[in-house]
């Protein structure tokens, strides 16, 4: 491995966090080298940041303005780290807690992001100061954290950013975090069964409510005002009529990876139909009630024979002569079992031979550009996605 005797100086040398850092050569095998000794050195003296280290890797080999990647000291690893965590805002009591535990479940949280428009570095960082918003006391479960990020994005559409998109959450994370921190095995099981409802709730209303009011508020008055929201939301659709929609799916659609299972394909048509699918499957179907309305999507769930049991939940876009699948979600917008997925895609082209049967209007594309607009004004806040 050979070094250039200069040392680096960036602007932010002064930190008293940053540690020394050396540049390389334009050598792979040297960035590798690097790489290699500094995994060796965090394995014997704290190998559960080894996976956010693999994260944050590619700020060692990626090139600095000089063109030339850079190294660090490989027994100074664990305060290269650090340092860049506390640069982007991670507390010294989360960093602790960090390498106190182990890191792997950042990894379960990477099908949440789009690694094509975000770097792996910048997605550890935001991963971390989300879990960060529930607090330093301890590491907030997997099924909490999923639950928050599921409300900007999930792994059958993923997103980039999370943080800057639900920032304004962060009060109520810290609230549910101390709540969890409790110990109270009764409240710990229903926050479990009711977090994704809880949060639902809050992108919505939590801004209503004064900073002190949310950080004293009981496990029971969240769940008070999700149910008393979901009460009055149906009252207000059981009254509302359905819409009229040209298509039809009747028959049951069949997989080659399912041959003996059958999976039928239902039509919502009504406000209350959507809003009562995504209740029952724990996602923000009812986001999307204004968009099915003025016939910009149509929202089809994917159910099993008897109809009653919801696999997944679909969306096609039909302002446009090619139809397309939208976007698609399982159970608490868990990624969709690839067979439900094919049937999914079944329902695509059955549905773009009846699309394109259709008579075409006269005013097609100003009807478009209509819809495209109330798409965007009615139905989502496009700094935060509801999904």
């Amino acid at each position: 491995m050979q070094l250039i005797n200069s040392v680096s100086a960036p602007l932010h040398s002064l930190n008293p966090y940053e540690p020394s850092i050396k540049t390389l050569s334009q050598s792979s095998d040297a960035a590798d080298d690097c790489l290699q000794a500094c995994h060796a050195q965090l394995q014997t003296e704290a190998p559960g940041l080894i996976p956010l280290f693999r994260l944050m890797s590619p700020l060692i080999t990626r090139v600095n303005w000089r063109g030339v990647p850079a190294c660090i000291d490989p027994s100074q690893v664990t305060a290269w780290m650090r340092w860049h965590q506390l640069r982007a805002g991670i507390r010294p009591a989360f960093w602790r807690l960090l390498c106190k535990s182990d890191t792997h479940w950042l990894e379960s949280f990477l099908d949440f992001y789009n690694l094509t428009d975000q770097h792996v570095e910048s997605v550890a960082i935001d991963l971390v100061t989300m879990a960060q918003a529930f607090g330093t006391e301890k590491l907030v479960p997997a099924w909490l954290l999923r639950s928050v990020l599921q409300i900007g994005g999930n792994p059958n559409t993923p997103c980039t950013f999370y943080v800057r998109r639900l920032d304004d959450l962060f009060p109520v994370c810290r609230r549910l975090g101390h709540l969890w921190n409790l110990g109270n095995v009764a409240d710990q099981a229903v926050l479990k069964g009711r977090s994704i409802e809880i949060f639902q709730w809050a992108s919505d209303h939590a801004k209503q409510y004064m900073p002190a009011t949310i950080r004293k508020a009981s496990l029971a008055w969240f769940i008070r005002k999700v149910d008393d929201l979901a009460e009055r939301t149906k009252l207000q659709l059981e009254g509302a009529k359905p819409w009229k929609t040209p298509y039809k799916l009747q028959e049951p659609f069949q997989t080659h990876r399912l041959p003996d299972t059958s999976i039928q394909a239902v039509i919502l048509s009504t406000p209350l139909a959507i809003w009562e699918e995504g209740k029952t499957m724990r996602h923000c179907a009812r986001m999307y009630i204004g968009l099915c309305q003025i016939g910009y999507e149509l929202m089809v769930s994917l159910r099993s024979p008897d109809q009653k049991t919801p696999l997944a939940t679909v969306s096609y876009v039909l302002a446009s002569d090619k139809l397309h699948l939208k976007r698609i979600a399982g159970f608490a917008n868990q990624l969709v079992d690839p067979a439900v997925y094919e049937v999914a895609k079944e329902v695509e082209a059955a549905l773009q031979v009846q699309h394109l049967a259709l008579p075409k209007t006269r005013n097609s594309k100003t009807t478009t550009r209509k819809n495209t607009h109330a798409h965007t004004h009615n139905c989502i806040d496009t700094s935060k996605e509801k999904v």
